[in-house]
């Protein structure tokens, strides 16, 4: 969830976990832990818009999954 500028993340707590966002034509555009409202590609900010996101993470060394929309308004 955001507040302003900041940036946090319930997954702050769980040290082996995967986040891919992607835009709405299925580009792409961040893999890793965490995310900052950039493209990994260039670092530009994101525009304004809703973008999806894909979430694997491990509870008791089980894969879990997790998918859903992140709207980005500035």
């Amino acid at each position: 969830w955001s507040s302003n500028k900041q940036t946090y993340s319930y997954t702050e707590f769980m040290k082996d976990y995967d986040l891919e966002i992607f835009d709405r034509i299925g580009n792409l555009i961040h893999k890793g832990n965490g995310w900052d409202g950039t493209y990994d590609k260039n670092g530009d900010v994101v525009f304004h818009d809703t973008y999806f996101y894909s979430l694997t993470y491990y509870v008791g060394g089980e894969e879990q999954h997790k998918t859903g929309y992140i709207t980005v308004v500035r």
